[in-house]
Order: structure tokens, then C-alpha cells, then sequence
């Protein structure tokens, strides 16, 4: 939207002053906002997760945890302590690249790093059961990517 508002104001100071520099200037810092600014957007988005990671979660980001699936809960075991969700508080599954999601309605979720995991079929398929049985959508995004 930036980019029109310059080409119009530049329009507008080329009719008013009769000139053509106008346009031209505004035309080129239009065509430069455009091409630049996803370049500097996608960096900031990165910038900002990456340390809000990194200062929320530093606590739990590297750590090994073990995870079993019960018949109505999802068991969660580390160096900290044990974590027991019942199925019903699963909101959604999300298959992506490079990790397994598991949604929970609190709002926080179970993130799977898919090369840690040595059956990783077994694991999606049993994923997808509960995914049913819990009337939940199992959604796969593996071509999603950050913009």
C-alpha cells in the first residue's frame, strides 16, 4: 500500500510543479520499498522469535524428555519432573518439515523434533489415530516455511 501511496504523491508534486523529477524519485523509492522491505520484515520476524525463544523458553529448549502415549493421556518425563494431559485437552495436530506439533487447548503445545524420533512412522500414524478418536484435525504443512 506504501509503495502507491509514493507513486501517487509523486504524481501529484509532478502535475502540481509541472516536472517529471518528482514522479520518477517517488517511482524509484516505491520500487525499492517493495523489493526491500520483505527482505528486512523477514529478518526482524526472525530476530524477534529467535530471542523470544531463547528468553522463554531457555529453560526447556534442548533438553531430552520422554513421551509415552496412554490410552487417555499424553506422558511427558524429563530432568524436571513428569507432565500428564489428558487426550481431551489435545486442540490440534500439525505435521510440519521438520516437527510434530501437538496443539493443547491451554494454549501451549508439545513441539517434536522429527529427527529425534527412530520410528517417526509409527509416531505419525499413531498421532493421526488419536487425532481421530479425539475428533481433532491432523493437519500436514510439510511445504510450510517462515515467510
Amino acid at each position: 500500500m506504501l509503495p502507491v501511496m509514493y507513486i501517487v504523491l509523486g504524481l501529484g508534486m509532478s502535475i502540481y510543479k509541472k516536472d517529471a523529477f518528482p514522479l520518477i524519485v517517488f517511482t524509484v523509492m516505491s520500487a525499492a520499498w517493495y523489493f526491500l522491505y520483505p527482505l528486512r520484515d523477514r529478518k526482524r520476524y526472525v530476530t524477534h522469535y529467535t530471542n523470544y525463544v531463547n528468553e522463554n523458553a531457555k529453560n526447556r529448549v534442548g533438553r531430552r524428555y520422554e513421551m509415552t502415549f496412554e490410552a487417555d493421556a499424553i506422558r511427558q518425563s524429563g530432568e524436571a519432573g513428569e507432565t500428564r494431559i489428558n487426550m481431551s485437552e489435545i486442540l490440534e495436530i500439525y505435521e510440519l518439515k521438520t516437527i510434530l506439533l501437538i496443539r493443547l487447548k491451554s494454549g501451549s503445545a508439545f513441539v517434536i523434533p522429527k529427527a529425534g524420533i527412530e520410528e517417526l512412522t509409527a509416531l505419525k500414524e499413531h498421532l493421526r489415530e488419536i487425532a481421530v478418536k479425539m475428533d481433532v484435525p491432523f493437519t500436514v504443512k510439510d511445504q510450510w516455511e517462515w515467510k
